[in-house]
């Protein structure tokens, strides 16, 4: 649980802990706003929707560049999962600050892609429209869901819908 400080400038600082053990601080003007802000982020980690400050800046080509490198799975999945990160996952959001993509992005794009390859993916369509949310909000905390959900398609384990 983070705490509050009363800074000699008469402001207040909020100080937390990342998921990851290091410590964060940020400065407001009122006790009100800095109880408000931890509140927010505790309530981030434990929902597991935690952002760092400093990774939100990491562009999603940057962090796909270290999830690529990381994955080991056989040639043929990875030759499809390649190609769905390049057809489909990058051109979209490759420029984007990781902080920046929001749940409603990935909806509007995820709905937008379906409409494109309808045929395709047809029979997953019901079924991943209601589930695609929830597994969005159960990947690690070390990515906004949003971005989850956009490894997710291009590991083939989610379809637009």
């Amino acid at each position: 649980m983070g705490h509050l400080r009363r800074a000699p400038s008469g402001n207040w600082r909020a100080a937390y802990r990342t998921p990851e053990g290091k410590e964060r601080t940020k400065t407001f003007r009122t006790k009100r706003e800095a109880r408000a802000f931890l509140a927010q982020v505790e309530g981030d980690k434990t929902r597991g929707l935690y952002v760092d400050p400093a990774g939100a800046q990491l562009r999603f080509c940057e962090l796909a560049d270290r999830w690529w490198a990381a994955r080991e799975v056989e040639l043929t999945t990875a030759a499809a999962n390649r190609s769905r990160l390049d057809s489909h996952v990058l051109p979209m959001w490759g420029e984007w600050s990781i902080g920046r993509i929001e749940h409603l992005d990935v909806q509007a794009w995820v709905t937008r892609l379906s409409r494109r390859l309808r045929r395709r993916w047809r029979p997953a369509m019901g079924c991943c429209r209601r589930s695609w949310p929830r597994r969005c909000a159960a990947e690690s905390s070390a990515r906004t869901p949003a971005v989850a959900c956009a490894y997710r398609l291009a590991a083939g384990r989610l379809m637009p819908g």
